[in-house]
């Protein structure tokens, strides 16, 4: 007696007709919606940061013409006392007129932001700017849900070493720096 694995195997490949099949009709029984989105996209949370952190940043320049890298760890507390760390880095133009660009990650134990930044047009070389704006485009944790949100960061900081700069690795300056996040309505 032959198997069913061995049938299987000694039968030629045929193609099937589907015309005269019925589709059976159970997603309308089921009460899903019908329609090309089945899914829709949650609407983005506004989150408005506000904190003040301080702490030091270093600065690398690898090429002139490309600008300064100024890399910064901060600490500080939102406006809700909660306390929250910043880190990331902000490259100013160089010999060209620009923007100061970069990304800053906040910290905070419900879960981490991620901040694009940008400054006013420059011209080149330039040092950091002393008002930033920032978009939030990215969380996790408690933030992870689509959050939106934008506003400015005042910058101040103090040079208190400059260094030689002549390997890539050599940082060119550090110091300490002070930023202060003003956000919209919602507080984080």
């Amino acid at each position: 007696m032959r198997t069913h694995r061995e049938i299987r195997r000694n039968c030629p490949l045929q193609v099937e007709s589907l015309e005269s099949m019925t589709l059976l009709s159970s997603i309308p029984a089921m009460g899903l919606p019908l329609g090309p989105a089945l899914v829709q996209k949650q609407a983005a949370t506004p989150v408005a940061f506000n904190a003040t952190t301080r702490g030091l940043f270093f600065t690398t320049q690898s090429n002139p013409d490309t600008g300064t890298t100024y890399h910064v760890f901060t600490i500080g507390r939102n406006s809700g006392g909660v306390l929250v760390g910043v880190s990331g880095d902000l490259v100013t133009p160089g010999f060209i007129r620009g923007r100061t660009t970069g990304t800053l990650t906040v910290f905070t134990a419900r879960g981490s932001l991620t901040l694009d930044v940008t400054g006013p047009v420059q011209n080149g070389p330039a040092p950091l700017p002393s008002t930033l704006g920032y978009t939030i485009t990215g969380g996790t944790g408690a933030f992870a849900n689509n959050h939106s949100g934008s506003g400015t960061i005042a910058v101040s900081y103090h040079v208190n070493h400059t260094g030689t700069g002549h390997a890539l690795s050599d940082f060119t300056q550090s110091g300490t720096i002070s930023l202060r996040f003003r956000g919209g309505s919602s507080v984080v």
